[in-house]
């Protein structure tokens, strides 16, 4: 159904029933507490298998105003492995109307356990509007793992024991419900983990010797304050 995923779903792309969204929608569905897992297999648009190790997984979420989700589950998965139909490690992120809570955990050998857990904030489960939400996830030895939901850090947690779950593929899973998904994203980080780098004009290929004069926003600038800028300091090293 979906050419860079593992089809382990009936999920289907449908057009929004919530006027929230935008236009088409992913209606990710499961009629029981068993988990129905969708997992990225490979880059998006590419045929390339998914390799990524730090990434964070991010889309917008709705609810119709029926409310088919008042015992259901959303899950974000990070660095999945799967047996071809059933998941058997991760770490997951989840927003249960069922229980009331927001968890973070992870899934190893089969086993699943709690590393963090809160009272759910009823606003991010609120009706008639938009929702993101965004888990992050990154580092090998200790493993950083955040739940971020319309823009605030909702729970954050870390694995610091021998087994880390050190790579694997990104998924969207939901229990006992229906839930309507869009922009589905793949946030990636460094190699190491770490943010990414702000970039600049000297990055560019043959940039020294050619790069004449740059200035920043943030850095050089001379104003009072109500006043036209004075001077605006050249960032190339060239004074000009």
């Amino acid at each position: 159904m979906f050419s860079n995923w593992s089809n382990t779903s009936s999920w289907k792309v449908i057009d929004d029933p919530t006027g929230i969204l935008n236009g088409k929608v992913l209606s990710a569905t499961s009629s029981s507490s068993a988990r129905v897992s969708e997992i990225l297999i490979q880059n998006i648009g590419t045929a390339t298998p998914f390799t990524d190790k730090h990434y964070s997984i991010c889309c917008n979420y709705a609810f119709q105003e029926d409310w088919q989700f008042g015992s259901g589950t959303l899950e974000l998965m990070s660095r999945v492995s799967y047996d071809g139909t059933t998941v058997t490690s991760c770490y997951f992120a989840a927003i249960s109307v069922s229980s009331n809570k927001v968890v973070i955990g992870a899934i190893k050998s089969g086993k699943e356990s709690i590393l963090i857990e809160a009272t759910l904030p009823s606003e991010i489960v609120a009706r008639n509007k938009l929702h993101k939400i965004e888990f992050v996830t990154r580092g090998t030895t200790i493993v950083s793992l955040d739940l971020i939901v319309d823009g605030k850090n909702i729970l954050s947690s870390s694995d610091n024991t021998s087994a880390t779950i050190d790579s694997g593929f990104p998924a969207i899973t939901v229990k006992s419900g229906t839930i309507y998904i869009d922009t589905f994203l793949i946030k990636r980080y460094t190699l190491d983990g770490g943010e990414p780098t702000d970039w600049t004009p000297t990055q560019i290929s043959g940039a020294s010797g050619v790069l004449v004069f740059w200035v920043k926003s943030d850095a050089g600038i001379t104003a009072s304050s109500g006043s036209p800028v004075g001077s605006w300091v050249d960032q190339t090293g060239n004074n000009n």
